[in-house]
Order: structure tokens, then C-alpha cells, then sequence
């Protein structure tokens, strides 16, 4: 394997600007990533923020030496400006974007030519999105340390800044989701893809209709991941909510009350922060955590290390028990099924509340109401945003402002 694909995505090395995989076509030739209007004088660095930025390849590959103090003053402050607003991921979705990037830097394609769905398009683009960021935060602390030391080597290290600046122009930061409906779509739509993945809501309709109980049966009983998967089958969490712990207790009836604090949340921008899920004990799953409560004799911590190794564990064991059957069992296959249950017995603002939703039209992309069955054991659910309540706020200011004249 060559030294290059051997290093860290994370590195500032994965963007050399001798990687042809970032550096073609990200702007366009000659193409600037500020305004090229905005001429100023370089004498004066808060003024650099407003001067364009030369990121055509040719004038910086194979000539890295050669890059301009004032040049990569621009380049520095660009940097700083993306970087400032950029709220760092948590470590585990840092972590899962890293084999994203890594597929990404070996086909050297793009989001919207390598992914076969639109799910798959946003992903990668975060992904990319996301170690570009990084990788700039990373040099900036290199290139600080150097300018600290006099070290003239920082004007060649801005070099290492061209790379994440080409792809964060082609895909600007979109953590506040201003451009989902502008650029992105467009990209998406003009790479000629499928306009939403729909891969896992169709395939549980494939499964027999007790598939769950039929996978809980085969599941190894010596597995690591089986308090793991019991509380996918009765909750339908996502698999990053695991690898934040997810509480198991029982209240006074012996029913279970499932504490879950939410992920995608986009510092409580979005989704639940937590919930809280009353369950009946009517499946075996469900029984298993009743009883492993009662062993721990007090609440029970479950956390997943590893969600990879949860989704192998489970995609083993769906071949093993279905090898002629074209679709594999995924941890989110279980949370799919989840919201195709409810659909047959909840409001809309409890399926979203369950779900870990903050708005009601994101189920649409989850298990359909046949795919389920009525008869759900949730007793109850709560969650940080009572959608009921925000439901009647908002039919409450319609009638004020029908009222009004408005």
C-alpha cells in the first residue's frame, strides 16, 4: 500500500496539494474563494479577509516554496473564518467519518459521484466536510507554533491549507442547513442520482412479518452486543445513541422505562436532547432487559465502544440466518421497524417524539404503516420538546392572528 493511503485521514498530510484527488476542479481554474473585487493593500492583516485568494493548482503545485507571505496570509485568514464558526463533532462521528473519507480519497470522486443514494450523498458530503475542517484547524495550530518561533517553514505550510479551502468552496459548511434546498440539491440532482434512498424502509418489508423474533432467537446468547441489540429491537435508538449509554430501569408495574439522550441534535438545534420511553414487557427482548435490570439490582448503563462492530455482529448474524435473502439486516433496519409499528397506533407527535425527532415530517423516511403491526407495548413517552404543546402554541397564534386581520 502506498504511504500516502497508509496515513491518517485526519492528517493534515491527507490534503497535500500533490493529491490529486482534492485538487482538481474544486473552484474551477483560476477560480477565487473570496471576492475578487475586494483589492486591498497587504500591509495590513485585518484587511487580508477581504482580498481574494489565488487557488489555482498551478500556481502552487510543485512550487509550495514559493508561495507569498502576503498569499498565505489570505490563505491563513480564510482558514481562521471557517474554522471559527465550525462546531467540532463529537469524537465517535469523527470517527465514522473517517472510512467515508478514506473511500472517497481512493476513488477520487466526489459526494454526489460516488454515492448511489441521496442519504449516502449528504453523508460522505459531511464527512468530507467535517476532516477539511479539521485537517484546518489542525495546520492553523502547526502554523501558529511556527510563526511563535520565527520559524520562516509557516509560510510553506499554508500549502496544506489549499486543499480543505478547495473542498469547503465547493462545499461550503452547512451545520445551521441554509443551503440544503440550494447548491447541495443541485449538485446532487446534476450528478443524475436517485432523488432519496429508500434502501432500508423498503427492505424490512422483504423480512417475515416476526423477523425481529426470529433474529433475537438466533443471535448468539454469549454475544457482547446482545444488551445492545435488545434495546435496538425495543426502542429503535440510533446506534449513536449506544455510544452515549442508554438507562434501563423499571418502574413500579415492572414496565420499562428507557432513558435515551439524543444525537443529530446540532446543540439542541434539532431533535431531542433526550427521551424517556415507557414499555411493556411483552417480547423476549424486552423480558431480557426486565431481567437484567433486576440481576444489576439498580438502573443498567448500557454503552457500545464499537458501532461497527455492532452493525458486523448484526449483519453476521442476518446472512447467517437468511443467506439466500438479498437484503442484510442492519442496526437501523430495527429502528425502521420501530417507526413502522407506531405508525399504526400513535399520533404523529408521539412517533416523533419516540423517534428522537423535532419535527413530525422526518418519519416519512422511516418503516411505512404496512411494514408494521398494531399493538405496540409504549405506554408512554416523553421527550425535551413536547411536540403536542408546540402543536397547539402554533394553532393558538394562527387564531390570534386570523383575528388580528394578519
Amino acid at each position: 500500500m502506498a504511504k500516502d493511503q497508509q496515513s491518517d485521514a485526519s492528517s493534515p498530510a491527507h490534503y497535500s496539494t500533490s493529491n490529486f484527488a482534492w485538487n482538481n476542479v474544486a473552484c474551477g481554474p483560476g477560480k477565487s474563494l473570496l471576492n475578487d473585487s475586494e483589492k486591498v493593500s497587504y500591509q495590513d492583516e485585518r484587511q487580508l479577509k477581504h482580498a481574494s485568494v489565488n487557488l489555482d493548482n498551478s500556481n502552487h503545485q510543485g512550487n509550495h516554496d514559493q508561495l507569498k507571505k502576503e498569499e498565505s496570509f489570505k490563505l491563513i485568514i480564510k482558514a481562521r473564518e471557517l474554522v471559527k464558526t465550525w462546531k467540532t463533532p463529537s469524537l465517535v462521528t469523527m470517527q465514522q467519518y473517517q472510512p467515508a473519507v478514506k473511500r472517497l480519497r481512493q476513488s477520487k470522486k466526489w459526494p454526489e459521484d460516488y454515492a448511489q443514494t441521496k442519504d449516502g450523498f449528504y453523508y460522505y458530503r459531511a464527512a468530507l466536510v467535517a476532516n477539511a475542517l479539521s485537517v484546518l484547524q489542525k495546520t492553523l495550530v502547526i502554523i501558529n507554533q511556527l510563526q511563535k518561533k520565527d520559524d520562516p517553514a509557516w509560510i510553506s505550510a499554508t500549502t496544506t491549507l489549499v486543499g480543505p479551502l478547495k473542498i469547503l468552496s465547493r462545499y461550503p459548511p452547512d451545520q445551521e442547513k441554509t443551503h440544503l434546498g440550494l447548491e447541495i440539491k443541485s449538485l446532487w440532482q446534476g450528478a443524475n442520482k436517485n432523488p432519496r434512498s429508500n434502501a432500508k424502509r423498503k427492505g424490512i418489508g422483504t423480512l417475515p412479518p416476526n423477523w425481529r423474533a426470529d433474529f433475537w432467537k438466533n443471535f448468539p446468547e454469549n454475544s457482547p452486543h446482545r444488551l445492545a441489540l435488545a434495546i435496538l429491537s425495543t426502542t429503535g435508538c440510533r446506534p449513536s445513541e449506544l455510544s452515549k449509554g442508554v438507562q434501563v430501569k423499571l418502574d413500579e408495574h415492572g414496565n420499562l422505562k428507557v432513558s435515551i439522550r439524543g444525537t443529530k441534535t446540532h446543540d439542541c438545534r434539532y431533535g431531542q436532547e433526550y427521551r424517556e420511553l415507557t414499555i411493556m414487557v411483552e417480547s423476549k427482548e424486552a423480558l431480557f432487559l426486565q431481567n437484567s435490570v433486576i440481576a444489576n439490582a439498580e438502573p443498567l448503563h448500557v454503552t457500545i465502544k464499537n458501532p461497527k462492530a455492532l452493525s458486523e455482529a448484526v449483519r453476521r448474524n442476518s446472512k447467517k440466518l437468511w443467506p439466500r435473502r438479498k437484503y442484510v439486516v442492519s442496526p437501523y433496519s430495527f429502528r425502521h421497524q420501530f417507526a413502522a409499528d407506531l405508525k399504526n397506533d400513535l399520533y404523529p407527535e408521539e412517533i416523533a417524539m419516540a423517534m428522537g425527532h423535532s419535527v413530525c415530517k422526518t418519519q416519512q423516511h422511516y418503516g411505512t404503516r404496512n411494514q408494521g403491526k398494531s399493538g405496540v407495548p409504549l405506554i408512554m413517552v416523553t421527550a425535551e420538546k413536547n411536540l403536542f404543546q408546540e402543536k397547539d402554541h402554533s394553532i393558538n397564534c394562527k387564531i390570534v392572528r386570523t383575528e388580528l386581520g394578519g
